[in-house]
């Protein structure tokens, strides 16, 4: 089983802790061990996910399209003028 660090595939049993929340976006600020998930510097949007937040941890949909468990300390929250959400939501939606 892959630690949170390593990042760790999402649960399909966690689909109830899903909520209904606008997503939200980090910025990536350490991409260490991780050369092809994550790009240093790059928005990533956030699935909100309470057991992730439990454990310091964003649910990222990474560079591979798929979603996984990082810690927060590798991300900056970012607030993003409506019109650029609004086109990442478009394009990063699961």
């Amino acid at each position: 089983m892959a630690s949170a660090d390593e990042g760790s595939k999402s649960n399909p049993d966690w689909t109830d802790t899903m909520e209904t929340n606008p997503p939200r976006f980090v910025v990536c600020l350490n991409a260490d061990g991780h050369p092809l998930d994550l790009t240093l510097h790059k928005i990533y949007r956030t699935i909100p996910d309470d057991r992730a937040h439990h454990v310091s941890c964003y649910r990222i949909i990474d560079d591979t399209d798929e979603d996984y468990l990082y810690p927060i300390h590798r991300f900056a929250p970012i607030e993003l003028p409506v019109t650029l959400q609004t086109s990442l939501e478009r394009t990063t939606a699961p």
